[in-house]
């Protein structure tokens, strides 16, 4: 996962980078909404650590992050309500 985050790193910290439709962004949605990804908490707990340098990618950055993190704990709350009705 370090390779792939150093990787993600690199590709946002190019100049007048646009995340609206971007790539990148594109493939880590597929990945994390891919039924078969078996932890996208921890894929976004790694992507979180990625420190970017342009402070206008990095607030969208942020952005996205925030929406990652807010879907999978919802997901989480979901998944242990269903565990503990079993």
């Amino acid at each position: 996962m370090d390779q792939a985050s150093e990787l993600i790193h690199k590709c946002l910290s190019a100049k007048n980078l646009d995340l609206t439709d971007n790539f990148v962004v594109k493939s880590i949605e597929e990945y994390l909404n891919d039924p078969k990804t078996t932890d996208p908490g921890a894929v976004v707990g790694v992507l979180q650590q990625i420190r970017l340098k342009d402070l206008e990618t990095s607030r969208v950055w942020q952005s996205l992050l925030s929406r990652w993190i807010e879907r999978f704990a919802k997901a989480k709350k979901v998944e242990d309500s269903g565990r503990a009705n079993n």
